[in-house]
């Protein structure tokens, strides 16, 4: 009896202490859902780790153990910045195969710096969707989308202080970087716990 009511205490300040996420139509998925290993990248269009660290390995760890089946992976943005809250109004009317081509292009040709192109480029990419156009420009319409109040309360509510920071299986790294290196460490590590296991 002790040990359910300690473990009922455990869970409980875990679910206390975790980042609660956005809602699922703002985040970007690759792979297949059903992997074993499941990583999430959270991350900020203005960060240049997060834009450098994309170009440098993403697509290598793609080709490598997303495509494969090996890992689900996830980019979970952290809008602590007036252009991530735009790109959730963006990325709330966007498919998952959309999303993806809206954040490749994005993180492809954008400088973390030159805030005013890049919601530029996600007005243009969301008329080449044929979506409506967003007046991300515009503050009054910002301060009325729902993606602004879902902002605002995943800021309140959430754990993550730096961006890249990444989280495998549930378990956050806050300090490691989420590069193909990282990646070829934690699929080691979990082969090892299930031959132990």
């Amino acid at each position: 009896m002790k040990f359910n009511s300690l473990f009922t205490l455990i869970l409980t300040l875990a679910s206390l202490l975790s980042a609660e996420s956005l809602p699922e139509k703002y985040l970007i998925p690759y792979g297949n859902p059903t992997a074993e290993t499941k990583i999430v990248e959270y991350f900020s269009f203005i960060c240049p780790h997060c834009i450098s660290l994309f170009r440098k390995d993403f697509r290598k760890i793609r080709e490598t153990y997303i495509d494969n089946g090996k890992i689900y992976w996830e980019f979970h943005p952290v809008p602590l910045d007036l252009v991530t809250v735009q790109s959730l109004v963006c990325l709330g009317d966007l498919s998952e195969r959309e999303k993806r081509i809206f954040l490749e292009a994005l993180l492809d040709e954008i400088e973390s710096d030159d805030t005013n192109l890049t919601s530029l480029m996600m007005i243009k990419a969301m008329e080449l969707f044929q979506k409506p156009k967003p007046r991300l420009r515009d503050d009054e319409f910002l301060e009325n989308h729902p993606a602004f109040t879902d902002a605002f309360n995943f800021v309140k509510e959430n754990r993550i202080e730096a961006v890249p920071t990444v989280e495998v299986n549930g378990k956050k790294y806050p300090t490691d970087v989420p590069d193909l290196s990282f990646v070829k460490g934690v699929l080691e590590k979990n082969k090892e716990e299930h031959v132990k296991g």
